[in-house]
């Protein structure tokens, strides 16, 4: 079977269907939960696993981020101090440390919001997308196949799963079945460097 490289995948909200998917196998970010906020909120929700390896050099330190973000993450942070209850702001406090990163920190304020509203799919996906970031690809399948049963055409969900059962788990039976169900709500569905979704199921087999 000739080797093919993983597809990038698919960034979160259901307003960009392909974007980008994190590259294969990567490794665990630095950085703790959220001190005080975070820790000890979440701590009925069931932890990532760790990755069985890096798959890139560790940094020393991360990036410094912009300061208006910066200051976006302290109000959510502050406001959900004053109400715990906002899924919505758990959310956004979620979607900001995905654009930022911080996958650890983005699945602890994507569990809250789903502990809150559990059918969300769109957040359900991107848990997903966090999941394998931080190595855990049994609990990103997991992820995107409860964002199916919430909203069967989920077509980011699906092709992520897809993308994780083949490139990460190495079972293509279930890849493909994930990218064939995709073909029924989008047959012209294509990864992000273009690539018809159904050419990448022909090199499956």
């Amino acid at each position: 079977m000739p080797q093919t490289n993983a597809p990038a995948g698919m960034v979160r909200k259901s307003t960009c269907l392909m974007g980008m998917l994190l590259s294969l196998a990567l490794g665990l970010y630095l950085g703790g939960l959220l001190p005080g906020l975070l820790n000890g909120q979440a701590a009925d929700a069931p932890p990532a696993s760790p990755a069985p390896q890096a798959a890139r050099p560790i940094q020393d330190a991360a990036p410094p981020m912009p300061p208006e973000l910066l200051r976006k993450i302290s109000d959510l942070e502050k406001a959900l101090q004053d109400n715990p209850g906002d899924a919505a702001r758990w959310t956004a406090l979620g979607n900001l440390y995905f654009d930022t990163d911080q996958a650890k920190q983005a699945i602890a304020a994507y569990e809250r919001s789903l502990a809150l509203a559990p059918d969300n799919a769109d957040v359900l996906t991107d848990l997903g997308i966090m999941y394998r970031e931080t190595g855990a690809y049994e609990q990103a399948v997991g992820s995107f196949r409860k964002a199916t049963t919430v909203n069967p055409a989920h077509e980011n969900a699906l092709f992520n799963e897809g993308v994780v059962l083949y490139y990460d788990l190495h079972r293509k039976d279930e890849a493909a079945r994930a990218w064939q169900r995709l073909l029924t709500f989008n047959p012209g569905a294509r990864s992000p460097e273009g690539q018809p979704v159904s050419e990448l199921i022909k090199h499956l087999h």
